[in-house]
């Protein structure tokens, strides 16, 4: 990763640590984490899943992680926007008590029903300010998935025009100043999995030169752009996003790409 430039590195942290000491390892290489708090072995409450927070931030804040993401996907059928706006007014606190320099992000919204499946995340984020959340994160975050067209290609069924339209709903609110994070984008490159034969290698470094040309050229105030992913598993289950094959080979058009964009 440090031979890649990368800056960035989004990994789970379930409250057992079981990924606190890589997450170490990383910020002592420079690359920052994004460590994004799931709720596998708390209770499935606001209450309990800010106790993992707190016991996650109290482990990695020492090491230098200072951004934390809550849940991921959550729009997805896995909480409601009123639920979800319980579970950020519950931990939003708790991080903040445990590292007051850390950032809280919105978990990052999958693109939803219309271009996907789920709750459309420009209605989820709405529903969200309306229960109350919008205090309680300090950057929006979204997964705008484009594949086959390229991020920049003007299209009703591309989830990258969304960006404007949540920036529209966040300035609505009082968070104009906030910024939208792209915690997850590509393209996939197995003939197997749930998205079989999208892209080809090539593709894949062509989404991620585009997507990050895209962004700088932006008005809808950019965060951070992270890759999915480093590396294949080896079922290709969701479809292999990779820069690397799960055999350690990479995928050259694509991690050279990715090098050039974290040099830029």
């Amino acid at each position: 990763m440090t031979a890649a430039n990368t800056k960035w590195l989004r990994m789970d942290q379930p409250s057992d640590l079981r990924y606190a000491e890589f997450a170490r390892q990383a910020e002592a290489r420079g690359i920052h984490v994004d460590a994004i708090i799931q709720d596998w072995t708390s209770p499935h409450t606001p209450a309990g899943i800010a106790a993992e927070a707190s016991a996650v931030v109290t482990a990695l804040a020492p090491s230098g992680v200072h951004v934390y993401e809550v849940l991921n996907e959550q729009n997805n059928g896995l909480y409601t926007a009123a639920e979800y706006a319980a579970i950020l007014r519950a931990v939003y606190p708790a991080v903040k008590a445990a590292d007051p320099k850390a950032t809280v992000l919105f978990g990052g919204l999958g693109v939803g029903r219309g271009l996907g499946s789920g709750y459309d995340a420009a209605a989820y984020l709405l529903d969200v300010y309306a229960a109350g959340g919008g205090g309680y994160f300090d950057a929006a975050n979204f997964h705008p998935y484009s594949f086959p067209l390229l991020p920049s290609q003007q299209s009703l069924a591309n989830p990258w025009s969304l960006l404007p339209v949540l920036r529209r709903l966040m300035g609505a609110n009082g968070d104009a100043a906030k910024p939208i994070w792209i915690t997850e984008f590509g393209c996939p490159t197995s003939p197997t999995g749930l998205y079989p034969g999208v892209c080809t290698d090539a593709q894949l470094g062509q989404q991620i030169t585009n997507a990050y040309a895209t962004a700088r050229s932006a008005t809808w105030k950019p965060g951070p752009l992270l890759v999915y992913d480093w590396q294949d598993d080896a079922s290709c289950r969701d479809g292999c996003f990779g820069l690397y094959r799960a055999d350690g080979t990479a995928k050259p058009a694509a991690l050279a790409a990715f090098t050039g964009a974290s040099e830029s």
